[in-house]
């Protein structure tokens, strides 16, 4: 730590401080007429005026005056240099013990001394590194009185300037904005339950309860071809086999099934072509189900089975089996889960005009797109009510389209909602939009990390308004 103490002519510009409440009998004739406290690059300058001019030092005395730093919980104290006014006996003594020792007799902390004040002004400078205790610390001081018998010392210190470094207060940009225009076709992923034989691939439309699901399908396919909104473009079929029984036989098993029931939806006269592949064992799925059944005898032993090779067949099929004494008997309910037929509809939505979209938000939200909800928002005026229900609402209909979801965490940053807007985010499409939102909504939540990470992809993206943010951050973590 610097300090400097000096007398001044002129008084400069800076913050009026507090009086000096009283403590010693020089209290009331050392009074401190402005002070500043600045910080820049973890630095910290402190420049306190005190006015001196009614002050009449006794000819044995010596006044030490302290400055601190008291933090905002009141729990740190931090000392700066203290410096000394001293009576004229009082002076001559301590140079007198100066030259017969040979060194500084003052004690350490009296660093300054004054046989006289030649004017009225004493203006006080310390120099230090800045500490996370000062932010919205208070400046105090503390006074003491030595050289006489019957002194009047201060009962602690006396504030003369509250907040002086203010927290920073960022100022975030999370603009609302305009989605792209997108492509409409949706695309529509239904799992198939229908029941199959052991070791068949017949598809029996009376056995168990085929027959309602064949009808759902069918009344599915219907609802899209007499909706004068939507084009079916394409169906496709995938059948999956559980990692049970030989990996060929599966492969050829699950890709009949699949092929028997695109045979039934071709029969539906869709009028667009129907697709089928072969899946086989479906291995992937069997790893994330035994991740997420916790309670699983021989969980662990079971990954390292799956994960001992990039591709797992039948000699992993056999360890897995060698592992539990009833064979596969323990996984039932998860290989049953696995053994399946998925149906993807393709269908393409007309596009709507603004006026036309404001209606379809009664009544068919789920077919607008984000840009064709913002034209409606746009109808109602930003700043309205309105207008940031149809931004929250396009959200929800629109989880994947990053500038939707952008623009609903922007409304939510605004609120306070943080976590909220972190949820919403994660979800989304990872957009220049997107990810400003989510280091803003992370650095309002106090993960600097995250908000560092994702800013700086956003800028990397070409956002603007994430670069001008980072600098926002930075200033926000030069003060931790």
């Amino acid at each position: 730590m610097k300090n400097g103490l000096k007398i001044l002519d002129l008084l400069s510009a800076m913050s009026v401080c507090a009086s000096l409440a009283a403590g010693t009998p020089y209290s009331e004739a050392i009074k401190t007429a402005l002070c500043n406290v600045s910080s820049a690059d973890r630095k910290v300058h402190v420049e306190i005026v005190f006015d001196v001019d009614s002050l009449k030092v006794k000819t044995q005395h010596t006044i030490l005056v302290t400055p601190a730093i008291i933090s905002a919980d009141g729990k740190d104290t931090i000392r700066l240099e203290p410096f000394s006014i001293d009576g004229k006996t009082r002076h001559k003594a301590i140079s007198r013990d100066n030259k017969l020792a040979g060194s500084q007799a003052r004690p350490e902390e009296s660093v300054y001394v004054y046989k006289k004040i030649d004017g009225n002004i004493i203006k006080y400078d310390a120099d230090l590194d800045y500490d996370r205790r000062m932010l919205e610390g208070s400046l105090v001081l503390g006074q003491k009185v030595t050289g006489c018998a019957q002194c009047t010392e201060s009962d602690g210190y006396y504030p003369i300037m509250d907040n002086i470094i203010p927290k920073y207060v960022p100022d975030y940009a999370v603009p609302v904005a305009m989605p792209a225009e997108e492509s409409k076709i949706r695309v529509e992923k239904i799992r198939v339950n229908l029941n199959f034989r052991i070791d068949s691939y017949e598809l029996e439309k009376d056995y168990m309860d085929n027959a309602a699901v064949l009808d759902g399908m069918k009344k599915k396919i219907e609802s899209i071809l007499a909706d004068e909104y939507l084009e079916l473009k394409s169906i496709s079929v995938v059948g999956y086999a559980s990692p049970d029984g030989p990996l060929m036989y599966n492969y050829r098993l699950s890709g009949n099934r699949a092929k028997n029931f695109a045979n039934y939806m071709s029969s539906l006269n869709t009028g667009v072509e129907v697709s089928y592949k072969y899946a086989g064992e479906d291995w992937a799925s069997f790893r994330k189900a035994v991740i997420e059944n916790e309670d699983l005898p021989h969980r662990n032993e079971l990954l390292a089975i799956i994960d001992s090779t990039d591709e797992p067949g039948d000699a992993e099929e056999q360890k897995i089996r060698a592992l539990y004494s009833e064979g596969m008997g323990e996984l039932t309910e998860i290989l049953e889960n696995i053994r399946r037929i998925e149906c993807e509809v393709e269908y393409d939505v007309m596009k709507f005009t603004p006026e036309a979209s404001a209606e379809m938000m009664k009544v068919s939200p789920q077919l607008l797109s984000a840009y064709e909800m913002y034209t409606v928002a746009q109808m109602y005026g930003e700043g309205t009510e309105k207008f940031e229900s149809v931004i929250m609402m396009t959200a929800q209909y629109c989880p994947e389209n990053g500038q939707a979801a952008a623009n609903a965490a922007s409304y939510l940053i605004g609120d306070g909602k943080y976590a909220e807007a972190i949820e919403i985010l994660e979800k989304a499409g990872r957009t220049a939009g997107s990810l400003n939102a989510l280091g803003v909504a992370y650095a309002l939540a106090g993960d600097y990390e995250k908000a560092e990470r994702f800013l700086g992809e956003a800028a990397q993206a070409g956002s603007e308004d994430a670069a001008r943010n980072m600098e926002e951050l930075t200033n926000v973590m030069n003060q931790l």
